[in-house]
C-alpha cells in the first residue's frame, strides 16, 4: 500500500488468497497499490495500480474491490499514451501500436497484457538456421524465452555525439552453429559515414544465480559479463545468445540518420543482412561528466599473474582507460605514482616529491577528465608520533597544507577529497569529528568526505567539519542535503550490499534498467555524485560465483563489489596485461551518466517550455527512490523526447 506521496504504508494490506487483498488502513486516502509480478524473462518487476492516476478511496463504511493486474494494465496504457507525442519516431509509434493491437487478443489475461506493454523486445527475422530479434540494453534476456510477437524489420538506435548507446541482437539457432561471424557497418547518412571502428561487439554470457539478492531475483542463469567478440562465435541449439552492440558517435560526427546493416555469416550459407538505423542528435555530450564518481578499483594478482612493476603500471593504465571510457572516476588514479613524503631536519620538516604524481595526474585528470580523486588517509602515526599528539599535528599540517597548495597550483584542488574513514559507528563519532577538525585546520579548502549508514545524513553532529556527505542511498535526507548544498557543500550517495529492493541497486538479479534509472534519480533529487566501494572485488571468481561474500561468509548480493570481470575466466600464473571485461550493469551505469548530461542540457535551455518538459518527464519516471519506472519502452520514449528537444534550435 502506498499513500498519496507514494510512501509505503506499514501493515496496510492483508493477503486473502492468490488474487485478493484487503485494505486494512482505510484511513490512508487516496492510496495506490504496488505488486511484484514475475517477468516472462528473469526475476520480478513492480507494477502499480493507480486508478487513472487519481488513486483509490474507500467509501465511508464500505469496501472496495480492486483487480490489481487489470488496473495496472490500465495504468501502463495511460503512461505509454502520455509518453507518445507528435515527434515520437514512427518506428517506435508502430512498435507501440502493434503492442496495443496485440493486447486486444489477450483481454482476459491481464498479466500477459502487462508483459506485452512493459518490454521493447521485437522480432526481426526468422530463417531456417536461426531466429533473430533485438532489444535495448535496459532489458535482460534469458536463454530460454521465445521469439517476440512484435515485429520490426529494422534495428533502431538514437544517441548524441560523444555518447555510447547499445542494443542487443538476440540469436537463437535451430541447431548448433560453430563459426558465426558478425560485421556491423560502416553506416552512412548522405556523404557522412559512421565508421565501423566506432562499433563494438560483445557476447553476453550467463552466470548462475544460486541465492537471490532480494525480492527482484530468481534462481537460474542471468546474463551479465560481456566479453569482446574476437573472430567467430559458437551458438547452442535452441538457446538465446545476446550480442551486445555498442555504437559510439565521435565528437565531430555530423547529425543525421545513418543506415547500414548487421551482417551474419555462417559456413556454406549466404550471409544474413539485418537493416540498422542510427539517429545521431545535433548536440554533443561534454567530455567531463557533470556527476562526480568515486569507484574503488584494484589489480587482482590472482587473475593477472605475477606482474613486473612495468607490467603492473601498464595494466593499471589499461584499467584507467577503461574507467575513463565509461565515465567512471576511480578512487586513486595515481596508485603507483603517489606523492612521496620524507621528513628531515631538526625540527622535522616534510620533503615532498610530486614528480610521479604530477605526471600521472596530468594524464588522468587533464586528459582523461576524471572528476575526483582520493588524496590520502589519516595515518595512525607520523615518524613515530601517534595521531593527534602535538608533534603529529604539527607535521601533518605542514605536510598537507603544502599538498593543498600544490593541488591548487595545478588546478586539481576542486577534484580532491579526503576519505580516511568509512561508515563509522555512532560510538566512534567523536574520534571521527576530531580527525575532520584536524583536516580542516591543515587544508581548509580540500573536501572532507564521510560515508554514513547508521542514520539519515547529512548528520548535524558533523556540521562545519564534513563538507562532502555520502549517505547510503536509503539514508539520504533530501531537505538536510539541500540545506548543506546551499552552504557550498557537496552531497553524493552510494549503494553497496544495500539497500535491497525495491531500491535500485547494482545486483545481477535486478532489472537491467535499475543502475541506469538511479542516475535519473541523482538528477531529480539534486545530488552531486555517486560512490561505489569496489568494482573489482574478486575474492571469489565472479565468472563462477555470482554471489559476493563477506570475509565472514555472509552473502552481500549477486555481483556486489564486482561490476567487472577478470580478463580470463580462471586464475593465472603467467602475466596478463589486459583490461577487465565489462558487464551489462557497468554499461548501464555509463548510460545513466550520459542520460544525466541530456537532462542538464535541457535544464540549461533558455526555453521555459523545455524546463517544464524536463520536470514533467522526471516526475513521470520517478516518484520516490523506491517507486520508479521499470518499463524500457517508457524510458525510450522519454529519452527520445528529450533528445529531440535539445536538438531543436534555442
Amino acid at each position: 500500500l502506498l499513500d498519496k506521496n507514494f510512501t509505503p504504508v506499514e501493515n496496510g494490506l492483508k493477503q486473502e488468497d492468490d488474487s485478493t487483498i484487503s485494505i486494512i488502513r482505510p484511513d490512508v486516502t487516496p492510496f495506490y497499490v504496488r505488486f511484484l509480478v514475475p517477468s516472462p524473462s528473469l526475476g520480478y518487476r513492480w507494477f502499480i495500480a493507480d486508478n487513472n492516476g487519481r488513486g483509490f478511496t474507500i467509501p465511508s463504511g464500505g469496501n472496495i474491490t480492486v483487480d490489481l493486474p487489470k488496473e495496472a494494465a490500465k495504468t501502463m496504457i495511460r503512461k505509454i499514451d502520455e509518453s507518445v507525442n507528435a515527434k515520437t519516431p514512427r518506428w517506435l509509434k508502430d512498435n507501440i501500436k502493434q503492442r496495443i493491437k496485440m493486447i486486444k487478443t489477450k483481454s482476459e489475461d491481464s498479466y500477459a497484457i502487462l508483459n506485452m506493454l512493459s518490454s521493447a523486445k521485437s522480432g526481426v527475422l526468422k530463417t531456417d538456421a536461426l531466429d533473430i530479434w533485438y532489444t535495448p540494453g535496459i532489458e535482460k534476456v534469458s536463454q530460454t524465452e521465445t521469439y517476440p510477437q512484435i515485429a520490426s524489420d529494422t534495428v533502431h538506435l538514437s544517441l548524441a555525439r560523444n555518447e555510447y548507446e547499445a542494443f542487443q541482437l538476440i540469436l537463437r539457432p535451430h541447431y548448433d552453429i560453430s563459426n558465426l561471424k558478425i560485421k556491423v557497418g560502416p553506416l552512412s547518412s548522405g556523404k557522412a559515414v559512421l565508421e565501423s571502428a566506432n562499433i563494438e561487439l560483445m557476447k553476453a554470457e550467463y552466470v548462475e544465480i544460486k541465492f537471490v539478492s532480494d525480492l527482484y531475483g530468481t534462481k537460474g542463469l542471468w546474463p551479465d559479463p560481456l566479453p569482446e567478440i574476437k573472430g567467430s562465435i559458437s551458438l547452442q541449439k535452441e538457446k538465446n545468445t545476446p550480442i551486445w552492440i555498442n555504437i559510439y558517435a565521435p565528437l565531430n560526427q555530423k547529425a543525421g540518420t545513418y543506415k547500414g546493416t548487421i551482417q551474419l555469416s555462417m559456413n556454406n550459407r549466404p550471409p544474413v543482412n539485418i537493416p540498422l538505423s542510427v539517429k545521431i542528435y545535433n548536440f554533443t555530450l561534454p567530455q567531463e561528466s557533470s556527476i562526480e564518481t568515486a569507484y574503488g578499483v584494484n589489480i587482482n594478482k590472482n587473475f593477472h599473474g605475477e606482474l613486473s612493476d612495468k607490467q603492473w603500471q601498464k595494466t593499471y593504465d589499461l584499467y584507467m582507460q577503461f574507467c575513463a571510457k565509461h565515465r567512471i572516476s576511480p578512487y586513486a588514479p595515481h596508485t603507483g605514482s603517489d606523492i612521496i613524503i620524507k621528513y628531515e631536519g631538526n625540527p622535522l620538516k616534510p620533503q615532498i616529491d610530486y614528480s610521479k604524481f604530477d605526471k600521472a595526474m596530468s594524464r588522468y585528470l587533464d586528459e582523461f577528465k576524471f572528476t575526483s580523486f582520493r588524496t590520502s588517509s589519516l595515518p595512525n602515526e607520523i615518524m613515530g608520533h601517534k595521531r593527534y599528539t602535538d608533534e603529529y599535528n604539527r607535521l601533518f599540517k605542514l605536510t598537507y597544507h603544502d599538498v593543498q597548495e600544490h593541488l591548487r597550483k595545478k588546478g586539481w584542488l576542486d577534484k580532491a577529497y579526503w576519505y580516511w574513514v568509512d561508515e563509522p559507528p555512532i560510538n566512534k563519532y567523536a574520534d571521527v569529528k576530531k580527525g575532520m577538525e584536524l583536516l580542516k585546520e591543515a587544508c581548509p579548502d580540500m573536501r572532507r568526505l564521510l560515508t554514513c549508514n547508521n542514520e539519515d545524513a547529512p548528520i548535524p553532529y558533523f556540521f562545519n567539519t564534513v563538507n562532502l556527505w555520502v549517505p547510503i542511498m536509503h539514508r539520504y535526507n533530501y531537505q538536510a542535503a539541500h540545506a548543506r548544498q546551499k552552504l557550498g557543500e557537496d552531497v553524493w550517495w552510494y549503494v553497496c550490499t544495500g539497500p535491497k529492493g525495491p531500491y535500485p541497486n547494482n545486483f545481477i538479479d535486478h532489472p537491467a534498467i535499475n543502475p541506469r534509472i538511479r542516475f535519473w534519480m541523482i538528477d531529480k533529487f539534486g545530488l552531486d555524485g555517486s560512490l561505489y566501494w569496489r568494482i573489482t572485488y574478486w575474492k571469489q571468481n565472479p565468472w563462477q560465483t555470482a554471489m559476493s561474500y563477506s570475509p565472514s561468509k555472509g552473502m552481500w548480493g549477486n555481483g556486489d563489489g564486482r561490476l567487472l570481470y577478470p580478463p580470463r575466466k580462471t586464475e593465472q600464473q603467467q602475466p596478463i596485461v589486459e583490461p577487465p571485461v565489462t558487464s551489462i550493469r557497468f554499461e548501464n551505469l555509463r548510460d545513466g551518466l550520459e542520460d544525466v548530461e541530456y537532462l542538464k542540457l535541457l535544464r540549461k535551455s533558455n526555453s521555459e517550455d523545455k524546463r517544464i518538459l524536463l520536470q514533467t518527464i522526471e516526475n513521470r519516471l520517478i516518484k520516490t527512490m523506491t517507486v520508479f519506472e521499470q518499463n524500457p519502452l517508457i524510458l525510450m520514449l522519454q529519452r527520445e523526447e528529450i533528445g529531440d528537444a535539445i536538438s531543436e534550435k534555442q
